[in-house]
């Protein structure tokens, strides 16, 4: 059963050997939702996608799970990631909320997949 709200938040080294690091914390924290696997697949997928465009040595995830959805926040990007066709085609296809936000002069992008 998901509680009410839960939120992780961690950062990493952005080298390509580690970009992986989001899809495993994604994975522990999905595992104690109702996702189904291969929803969090395919969220999984979009995340690593993105995680290629981090122009900044670090790559900072928050992942929030409530009772209708489980929305995970990656960035900072240099320039809106979802500007690129071809990028913004491949991450809308997999997940069911995509939205680019700027924070402090960075991009970020907010997938989410709901939870039934």
């Amino acid at each position: 059963m998901t509680e009410p709200s839960a939120a992780v938040s961690l950062d990493w080294p952005s080298d390509a050997d580690l970009r992986h690091v989001g899809t495993l914390v994604l994975g522990g924290v999905a595992a104690r939702t109702e996702v189904p696997v291969d929803r969090v697949e395919e969220l999984g997928f979009a995340l690593e996608s993105l995680s290629r465009h981090v122009t900044d040595p670090r790559i900072a995830l928050e992942v929030t799970v409530d009772v209708e959805r489980l929305a995970v926040s990656i960035g900072p990007f240099g320039q809106d990631p979802l500007a690129d066709d071809g990028v913004g085609r491949v991450v809308r296809g997999l997940v069911d909320e995509v939205s680019a936000t700027e924070r402090d002069g960075d991009h970020w992008v907010t997938l989410g997949v709901a939870l039934s």
